[in-house]
This record gives structure tokens, sequence and C-alpha cells, in this order.
């Protein structure tokens, strides 16, 4: 009889190679807009489906078996869900798409304990490991949904790999290789798993295993430099949807640091907008006492949008004309904290005065020549 003891424990790779990817990026704060939020679930859902596969694994009871079972399910369902948003979120709202996906998601999960397995075979005749028997008809569906979310969500990375080439071809090559490493770690690992529950047939699912593949590469992906030149990628893309009319740097008292206006723009004063500003946020931490600790992240009069950011000591506000995204929300925050960064000791012990603060024009600057 075949020794399946390597796989009791070998799924705790991929695990691990996802949940660092998810700690390294939080570390980094990365963590603020939609599209870091999707891409960091992603790989804490894939991380826990390596998990939850280990523990399956080293179940001795066909019922004990059938709960892992579904908390490794639902793992890679919601990893799949994750992607999906991650890559519709790389190009328009995900709204609607959001609610039809979490639907379909929830719906799927719901049933797993009680619907989609018919039962257990032991792969050492009697003991652990386990596999599960499917329910064909709930398996295909399952199948077909998993298909949907995954082929949507490398549709839109996909796509964000094509325009970065045409801008940044070396950084282009980093998302290539993890573009291959996801083909290879699906096509090696769920072809097994794929087997076993089609066929009915002994086999390791080793999909969990075989996912640390991808998990490394993508740590190397998403170091800083290429993080940063992925963004600056996605923001020569996208610039076409806003133009920005003025940045606004103002310390958390509401003292105004430093502001730029574009030419033809005709605008208040800074004192008077960032007096205004405040007024406003206050008004809104006032009247619902739920918003205490938080800030408004964006008004919208007219044609005009103010998006805001907060840093530790700072706000940076943009006025903008045209759509936000996630991508120019990066872009303030990145600049944001380098800024506090850098006048750190300024800021911890501020006096009012706008000469104290070093870089502010040059920074201000730099956003409004991006449009």
């Amino acid at each position: 009889m075949a020794s399946y003891d390597f796989i009791f424990w070998s799924p705790l790779l991929g695990a691990a190679a996802w949940f660092s990817v998810a700690g390294y990026l939080m570390l980094q704060r990365r963590f603020r807009t939609w599209t870091e939020v999707f891409f960091i679930a992603l790989c804490i859902a894939t991380g826990s489906y390596g998990l939850c596969d280990a523990i399956f694994f080293n179940m001795t009871a066909p019922d004990a078996a059938r709960v892992a079972a579904t908390a490794s399910l639902a793992s890679v369902t919601f990893a799949a869900f994750f992607l999906f948003l991650y890559g519709v979120s790389l190009y328009r709202r995900f709204r609607v798409a959001l609610l039809l996906a979490a639907a379909a998601v929830i719906f799927f999960v719901a049933t797993f304990y009680g619907e989609m397995f018919t039962g257990f075979e032991s792969l050492s005749g009697g003991g652990k490991p386990f596999v599960p028997v499917y329910d064909t008809v709930w398996l295909y569906a399952w199948i077909v949904l998993l298909l949907i979310l995954g082929a949507s969500g490398i549709y839109g990375v996909f796509r964000t790999y094509l325009e970065v080439r045409r801008q940044v071809p070396r950084l282009a090559r980093r998302i290539g290789v993890t573009l291959l490493g996801f083909l290879l770690a699906a096509v090696a690992g769920s072809s097994t798993n794929t087997y076993l529950a089609v066929s009915g047939n002994p086999a390791p699912p080793l999909f969990s295993t075989a996912l640390a593949i991808p998990g490394i590469l993508i740590f190397f992906a998403v170091t800083p430099a290429s993080s940063r030149g992925l963004n600056e990628a996605f923001l020569r893309r996208r610039r076409s949807e806003y133009d920005i009319k003025g940045a606004f740097l103002t310390f958390s008292d509401g003292t105004v640091i430093g502001s730029q206006i574009a030419p033809e723009e005709e605008m208040i004063d800074a004192d008077s907008f960032s007096a205004t500003l405040d007024v406003i946020q206050n008004f809104m931490r006032t009247s619902f006492p739920t918003l205490r600790g938080k800030w408004l992240k964006s008004i919208r009069h007219g044609d005009y949008t103010l998006v805001m950011e907060r840093g530790r000591y700072a706000f940076l506000t943009l006025v903008i004309t045209g759509a936000e995204n996630d991508q120019l929300r990066r872009e303030i925050i990145g600049q944001l904290e380098a800024f506090e960064q850098k006048n750190g000791p300024t800021l911890e012990n501020w006096r009012g005065l706008a000469k104290d603060a070093q870089g502010v024009d040059e920074m201000l600057g730099s956003l409004l020549t991006r449009t």
C-alpha cells in the first residue's frame, strides 16, 4: 500500500508562503485601498486553504474530516472570490459584481457541509488520510462557479499585465512570472484534486501543497520597489480618468502646511478651504457618534471631488475632476507617508509654522504634475 505520510503536513508549505505575503503587506501598511484589501484577503484565504487541508489530512474519523473538508472548500471558494474582486477592481467599480458573486459564494459555503459530500474514503485502508467522495451535481456546479470567478480575476490581472508590459517591460516580467506560477500550480495541483473528485480513484490531492510555488513568486513580486513601479504604471494608464486641480496639506489641528492649485483654477484660499473642511469633519463626527475615530474619505460636489487621506499627523486632500481610483489613493498615501517620515520630529512638536516642514512644495507639485 502506498505511503501518504508526505501529505499530512505538506499543505503547510503553501499556507506559510501565502500567510507570509499577507503579513508582509500588512506590515507595509498596504491595506488602505480596496485593491490592496482584496489582495490581502486573497492571500489569507489561500493560506487558510493550506492550513485546513493539513488539518483535514490529519483527521482520524470521517465526521471530523467532513468539518475540516468543509472549511477547506470554503477557504478555496473565498480565495477565488477575492481573486475575482481583485481583478475586477483593477479596472472598474465593483459593487454590482461584488453583490452577485458574494450571493453565489455564500450559497455554496452554506451548503458544503450538508450537500457536497456523500462520504469519505481512507487512502491508507482504514485510517488517515481521508479523501472526500463528492455529490457530482453539487461538485460540477461548484467547479463552474470557481471557473467563472478565477477566470474573471485572472483576466483582469492579465489585461493589467499587457498594459504594464507596454509601459514598463521590466516590471511586467515580474507579473508574468507570477501569472505563470499560478498557471503551473493550478495545472499541477488541481489536476490531482479534479481527478480524485471526478473519477473516484484514490490519489493524493496536492493543490494546497503546490500553491507554495506562486506564494513564493508573489512574495518576490510585492517587494517595495516592484509595488511602487506597478502603481506608477497603473497611474499612467488611468490618469485620463481624473484631473487634479488642487492639493492641500493640513496638520491634524486644521493648520495649513502647504497648498498648490492648478493655474487655470479659481478657488478659495487655502486657509478658508482648510477651515471649512475641518468644520465638515467635526460636524460628521458630532452628528454621527459611530464615526468617531474615522474621517471623511471623499466629498463630491458638482464636477469636483475632494479625495482625502489621513496620516499619523497630517491630512492630504486632492481636488479632482473625474473619477478617483485606488491607484490615485495609493499615490496619496505613499506621498503622505514619505512626508511624515521625513518630517517626523517637526510634526511631533508642531508649532503651527508651515516653514518648519520640508519638501512640501515638491510633494504637492509632483501630485499636480501627474495629471
